[in-house]
């Protein structure tokens, strides 16, 4: 249906946006017809630099990047790099406005296609980031720190300065932004991880899993956990796969696996949560 619309726009001599050549790609790869992709592929690398709308050259920039297979595994093609300065140009009407999403998008695009970026532009980019610290996503962060570091390893900045052409507060703010979405990762993880043994609490003596009716439940690893049920009247069988103080690792759970018909409580730890 996409390439149908396509061939229709082409046949009555309307010319496709980047965003309609950004939306037929994308249904091809979703499709696995990697020929039609990259045909209209090569499309949007043509109509790229002709975009006049600030937010469609962004959208198709950023489209651009994540579809470009390069061969040489270096840079793109140079027909669209020289052709991409004015593509840049646009940029700047957009970035006031980006979300950290976004803007994480657009900077990582900015170092995979090796994009030459004004001295200036980075300014701009840098102070963007900064004012969306409190609110960069974890993909944003780890978006921004790739681009940032890239462009300028890479050279792909316009400037006459020496050194590190990136700021200190910038990396400062993305530390600060790592360490911040690494503990809301956590907390949330810890509250889904908790959520089950807080239901099973929660339940009025005699109704749920570790009832006569329901039979006994399985605990794995969350010894307090297995107390808390017991001290309620549940029938409970604890597991435990890791030896702690004077109690012994087990390789199988205790009893038939059919015995636990009343369900089982898993705790999660490590990389799910530091609650544990």
């Amino acid at each position: 249906e996409a390439l149908g619309l396509l061939a229709e726009m082409h046949s009555k001599q309307v010319s496709p946006d980047v965003v309609a050549y950004s939306a037929a790609i994308g249904a091809c790869e979703a499709a696995n017809r990697k020929a039609e992709a990259a045909k209209i592929f090569q499309e949007l690398a043509a109509a790229l630099p002709k975009a006049e709308n600030p937010r469609d050259a962004f959208q198709g920039f950023v489209a651009y990047a994540k579809l470009e297979q390069r061969e040489d595994g270096e840079s793109a093609s140079p027909k669209l790099g020289e052709s991409l300065v004015g593509v840049v140009r646009l940029f700047r009407q957009v970035v006031p406005e980006l979300v950290g999403r976004d803007l994480g998008s657009l900077v990582w695009a900015l170092a995979r296609l090796r994009v030459e970026v004004p001295q200036d532009f980075l300014g701009e980019l840098e102070e963007r980031t900064v004012a969306l610290e409190a609110s960069l996503p974890w993909q944003a962060v780890g978006l921004l720190d790739y681009g940032f570091r890239n462009v300028l390893r890479s050279g792909f900045v316009n400037s006459d300065a020496s050194g590190d052409a990136c700021s200190e507060s910038t990396w400062q703010c993305l530390q600060r932004a790592g360490r911040r979405v690494i503990d809301e990762v956590s907390a949330h993880s810890s509250r889904a991880n908790a959520a089950p043994s807080e239901l099973l609490l929660s339940m009025r003596p005699g109704a749920g899993p570790g009832t006569e009716a329901e039979g006994p439940v399985l605990v794995v690893d969350d010894w307090q956990l297995s107390q808390d049920l017991k001290a309620k009247g549940c029938s409970v069988i604890f597991w435990g796969r890791m030896s702690v103080r004077k109690r012994t690792s087990t390789m199988e759970p205790p009893g038939e696996p059919s015995s636990c018909s009343g369900g089982a409580v898993v705790r999660l730890s490590g990389v799910q949560s530091n609650a544990g």
